[in-house]
This record gives C-alpha cells, structure tokens and sequence, in this order.
C-alpha cells in the first residue's frame, strides 16, 4: 500500500537552466535595460532599437550556449522584422557565433526582446505566434496597437518571449508591457522560464506525479 505521492524524477540527470528575458522602452532603459540570461553563464543586455533576437542550443555536452544575437530596427520600417521572421520559420539561416550559415533548430531556445520603438509586419507576428507567442503587439501611447506593417506611429511598448521553433501559438511565453512604463509592474515585460532536455516549461522540475488516481506532468 502507497500512501502520499510518488513523483517520477528525470532519469537523465539533466541540468535545468533558468531564462529570463525583459524587454525595455525609452524612458526606463537606463533603470530597466533589455535583458537575456540564460543559466549563469549567458547575460546580454547591449541591445539597440526594434526586435533583438538571441539563440540559445544546447551542446553536445549538455550545455546551453548562447549561438547567435541579431539586431532588427523595426521602428525604421516593420518590414525588418522579416528577416527575423524568416530565421524562427526556418526558412533562412542566421550566422552562429562560429560564422558558421545556421538554421533554427525545434530545440533552440529563441529568446526576443524589444529595446526602445518597434512596429511589427504581417511576417513577424506570424512567426512569433508560431514559435509560442500569443498576441505580440506594439501600443502606441494611447494603448492603442499599431496596425501590422505599419508605416508610421510609434510604439515603445517593451516586449519578450521566450520560444522554441514551431512550439505553436499560445505554448510559449510571452509579456506585453505598456508604451515607456518598462519600471512599472503592471506595464514591465519580464518572463522567467525553464530549459531541460531541449524543451521550456514553466517549471523548474519538469516530471510526472502520481497523486491518488492523478497523473501530473
């Protein structure tokens, strides 16, 4: 007879990383800059106007590394997040820390952030949604959202998500702030998430549970 409940630990020993990902505005960049981490070892925080992408992969050893960082100005035009909406599609590569020609992985972590103004085209809303995100958006100062591939207004709404390739609209994890409130919490964009055998989740001890007749995972 087993009282309580059993919980299935991961057999494989792998490590947990922890992701963070804040996006910044104009006013707060000082106090409340753009920022990625991943586990201890990786901490960007130079970021400049638009979408700002980090790749994350996890080597052979089992150690996640950073693999590619790219700027996008999609305040200049909306029409340059295409690229990077072509990049988390898999339909073109990016450049890896090695200069070597890449292309996105299922596994890889993408990690966006938007530092300052932003607009977002028709492609890149596609693409975020399809690698996790829910309703990426950029509100001018009004709250009012800028109308996709659009070709004026300005929206310094912090934003940040954190995905994988294909992970499907909503499964990732996504914060929409408010235009320059980056320092306030109802109008911040912070996400902090969770990586292990090349998945996220928002637990840290991803697993199973057996608690009466349930199975939880």
């Amino acid at each position: 007879i087993m009282r309580g409940k059993l919980e299935i630990l991961d057999p494989t020993g792998a490590q947990t990383y922890t992701l963070f990902a804040r996006g910044a505005d104009y006013n707060n960049i000082g106090t409340h800059p753009a920022r990625v981490q991943g586990g201890n070892d990786i901490s960007e925080t130079s970021f400049t106007i638009g979408h700002n992408l980090v790749i994350l992969s996890e080597s052979a050893a089992g150690v996640l590394e950073k693999r590619h960082k790219s700027a996008y100005n999609t305040h200049a035009a909306a029409s340059n997040g295409d690229t990077l909406a072509g990049i988390l599609m898999g339909t073109s590569t990016y450049t890896d820390v090695n200069g070597n020609a890449t292309t996105l992985e299922d596994t890889d972590v993408v990690m966006i952030v938007t530092h300052d103004a932003n607009k977002i085209s028709t492609a890149l809303y596609g693409a975020i949604t399809s690698s996790g995100g829910t309703n990426p958006t950029a509100k001018d100062s009004s709250g009012t959202p800028l109308a996709l591939d659009a070709s004026s207004g300005t929206s310094r709404q912090p934003y940040a998500l954190i995905g994988q390739k294909g992970l499907g609209h909503g499964n990732g994890f996504e914060a929409n702030g408010l235009h320059d409130q980056a320092n306030t919490p109802a109008g911040s964009a912070v996400i902090t998430a969770f990586y292990k055998n090349n998945l996220i989740s928002a637990n840290s001890s991803p697993g199973s549970e057996i608690a009466g007749d349930r199975i939880k995972t």
